[in-house]
């Protein structure tokens, strides 16, 4: 097992009668990296979890713009 792994406990979410999707948005820099290192692990990530990626490409340069925000 991977120091990386963990397992996450949701069974106070389930108690409590919250919805709990296997769906989530992977929003992702097309310019940089780290998008591309996260997309080499996740089909792998889905397939054990039942989860279901929706990819959606970002400029991050552009949102910081968009936004008003500047990198460190």
């Amino acid at each position: 097992r991977s120091a990386w792994t963990h397992e996450l406990d949701l069974r106070p979410w389930m108690e409590a009668g919250k919805a709990i999707t296997k769906t989530f948005e992977f929003i992702f820099d097309i310019a940089g990296p780290n998008g591309y290192l996260v997309h080499r692990v996740l089909p792998d990530f889905c397939a054990r979890t039942g989860a279901t990626a929706v990819y959606v490409p970002v400029l991050l340069g552009g949102l910081m713009k968009a936004t008003g925000n500047r990198p460190p």
